[in-house]
């Protein structure tokens, strides 16, 4: 996290989706944490509109392609670690 935080103004924004339940962030986990590790209050963020499924889909495909995995295995283990709160993806 210290590296991201030396890089957070030249790294991309994080992508929120705007749902009826408020903001979910499907991409930019670490670059949040950076952010508040370096006692920021706000961060460049994309906002796209959606359900919370379409976050997660969203959020699916990004871990897929950074992690060279398929977007089963991602899906597989988000599952098991969201202790079931994810089964529709």
């Amino acid at each position: 996290m210290r590296r991201y935080a030396e890089l957070l103004g030249d790294l991309p924004p994080v992508v929120a989706f705007g749902t009826d339940q408020g903001l979910l962030l499907a991409d930019g986990y670490h670059r949040v944490a950076a952010a508040r590790a370096r006692g920021l209050d706000t961060i460049e963020a994309e906002i796209r509109q959606g359900t919370a499924h379409d976050a997660l889909r969203y959020a699916v495909t990004v871990g897929a392609t950074q992690r060279g995995l398929s977007q089963q295995e991602v899906t597989r283990r988000l599952r098991q670690r969201s202790g079931g709160r994810w089964n529709q993806a």
